[in-house]
């Protein structure tokens, strides 16, 4: 095994520290400003949510019921079932929501 050399000299003791934020790539640091919602999009993301399970709860009633209703449906179904019409909200983008949101009422 290698031995590591801890030790500071002068010229590294005095050098300020610089801030770990510093070391991200510029690239992320506007990727991630890019991503950065706010509090409009996040009403519009919970208004979209609610309109797609309003639409898939409607459009699906009957098949939902009729699973609710089998044999084989347990108490841990229902959040199966609702994780699985969850999962659906994920294939739309920002910029189909606000389409479906603007054309949809």
């Amino acid at each position: 095994m290698e031995d590591i050399n801890l030790e500071i000299n002068d010229e590294d003791a005095h050098r300020p520290v610089e801030h770990p934020k510093s070391l991200i790539p510029q690239e992320l640091e506007l990727q991630k400003e890019e991503k950065a919602e706010t509090q409009e999009d996040k009403e519009k993301q919970q208004k979209f949510n609610e309109y797609y399970l309003n639409l898939m709860t409607t459009g699906f009633g009957e098949d939902l019921n009729a699973v609710r209703s089998s044999k084989d449906f347990t108490p841990t179904s229902m959040p199966i079932i609702i994780r699985a019409l969850k999962e659906g909200i994920n294939m739309f983008d920002k910029e189909q929501r606000d389409l479906i949101l603007s054309t949809g009422k």
